[in-house]
Parts: C-alpha cells; structure tokens; sequence
C-alpha cells in the first residue's frame, strides 16, 4: 500500500492543483482499504491517462491482490479506492 499511495500522493502534487488531499487506511476484519481523496482539478475518465503513473499502481495492487477503483472527474476532484482482502 505504502508505494501506491506515494504514486497518488505524486500525482496530486504534480498535476491535481489540490488544496487538500485526504489518505484514510482502514483496517476491517477480512480487508484492508485505502481511501485516497483530493480537491483538485479531476480528470476525464475517457481519455487515456496512462503518463498519470495510474497503470503502475494498478500493477501494484494487483501484483498484492488487491483492486483499485479510480473516480474523477474534470473539475471535481479525484478518489482512489485499493481494497485488500484477507486471505480466507
């Protein structure tokens, strides 16, 4: 978790133009989440966004088996969920 939130983390900083970011890590009986929220300048989620370093943390979480969900929109801010679960 600690490198796909310092990606998210570079990303905001290098292209968001967030006033503020939130990085929550929650730990529930069977699964671990990441919750990663900024204000900033959003994204469309149709257009290629791959120079966005998101590809590597997707291949991140998958190569721990864990799923990464992106929300964004062009001026309405970005939200990164990673969701682990545990191992039955």
């Amino acid at each position: 978790f600690y490198r796909i939130a310092q990606e998210a983390i570079n990303n905001i900083l290098k292209h968001s133009q967030a006033a503020r970011f939130t990085v929550e890590l929650q730990q529930h009986p069977a699964r671990v989440d990441l919750i990663i929220n900024d204000d900033g300048c959003g994204f469309d989620m149709s257009q290629s966004y791959a120079g966005l370093g998101l590809n590597s943390m997707r291949e991140r979480a998958e190569s721990i088996g864990a799923v990464m969900e992106i929300n964004s929109q062009p001026n309405h801010g970005t939200r990164i969920h990673v969701t682990w679960l545990a191992p039955s």
